[in-house]
């Protein structure tokens, strides 16, 4: 995605620091996630086509996430401090991503700043998906059809947020 400056895969220790803007983690383990949907605003999700055949619209109710039995992903807004042993709190707001993997074990999160209003940034987490995550999760191209990924719009759609206000992002 075109707010990503570079990626970081299996960070390990490396989140005990915090996200860095504007880097996308790479196979984070969806409690790591958990603990910080606790945090963040919802503004859209995501349910992508890669372990399931896509739901119709009418059965994509949902009150936990693990209720679709797919992946997820969830766009939203966090305030955080990025130098947090400051004397001055600097809180600023910032987007983030969080890419729950039904299977636990492989989840992504990104984070970062922009002046793209909210359509934007809707608009490039859509065309990201739709032209980019064909690859696996470090951009490598799949050579293999069976080996997972999706390549049309038809294998993504938007998902109700509300029950996501609802604190309801567990998996």
């Amino acid at each position: 995605m075109k707010y990503w400056k570079d990626d970081q895969t299996y960070p390990g220790a490396e989140l005990l620091g915090g996200l860095r803007p504007g880097r996308w983690y790479c196979y984070v383990p969806s409690s790591f996630l958990r603990g910080i949907a606790l945090w963040v605003k919802p503004v859209a999700a995501i349910l992508l086509e890669r372990y399931r055949v896509m739901k119709p619209e009418a059965e994509r109710a949902y009150e936990n996430l693990r209720d679709l039995d797919d992946d997820v992903l969830v766009l939203g807004r966090v305030e955080w401090d990025p130098e947090p042993h400051n004397r001055e709190p600097t809180k600023r707001s910032y987007w983030i991503l969080l890419w729950w993997d039904c299977d636990c074990s492989d989840c992504c999160v990104g984070m970062w700043e922009t002046e793209d209003d909210e359509a934007a940034v809707k608009a490039e987490l859509a065309r990201w998906i739709e032209t980019e995550t064909h690859r696996d999760l470090q951009g490598v191209e799949r050579e293999d059809e069976h080996g997972g990924g999706w390549e049309t719009t038809s294998d993504w759609a938007w998902l109700d947020v509300e029950p996501l206000k609802h604190g309801r992002m567990g998996w």
